[in-house]
């Protein structure tokens, strides 16, 4: 019978240090992409979470606008423009955001895409202003760039 042992990898020597620098160098390679992969992501979830804020504001601004309860126009604007930024919340997107109500009523009538009784609540944030720019350092910046939320709604 044959007896064999096996001798454990030396953990100090030549063969240890280049196993070491080649897991370092490795790191270096690979850890700019795996962070720009992981704040890309970051960065495309809060403009997703954004536009479906303001989407939510938009809705229920038209959804204001549009009800038949209100005698003049501005009322109905004030009254839009509150629940469009109580839906927002009291942050930054509410700071920031800023609510546009169109009527048919008041475009001319080529305009009004054959419809003359409905409203339009719009609801704009400049992007650098709520999304932090977490990909600057590669290039890809949200700039002047804005998100923009739309919904428009036929009056009652």
């Amino acid at each position: 019978m044959r007896i064999t042992t096996t001798h454990p990898q030396p953990t100090r020597g030549p063969r240890a240090r280049r196993r070491g620098v080649l897991i370092l160098a490795e790191l270096l390679f690979v850890l700019p992409i795996l962070m720009m992969f992981f704040l890309g992501i970051l960065e495309f979830h809060m403009m997703v979470a954004t536009r479906v804020d303001l989407l939510n504001a938009s809705r229920a601004a038209a959804r204001v606008a549009a009800s038949d309860g209100y005698t003049f126009k501005t009322q109905a604007d004030t009254d839009a423009h509150k629940t469009a930024k109580a839906v927002l919340g009291t942050g930054r997107l509410s700071r920031f955001a800023h609510v546009h109500i169109t009527w048919s009523q008041d475009l001319p009538p080529d305009q009004t895409a054959g419809q003359a009784d409905w409203v339009e609540a719009k609801v704009e944030v400049r992007a650098r202003s709520v999304i932090p720019d977490v990909l600057g350092w590669l290039g890809f910046s949200l700039g002047g760039r804005s998100i923009v939320a739309a919904t428009r709604m036929k009056q009652e």
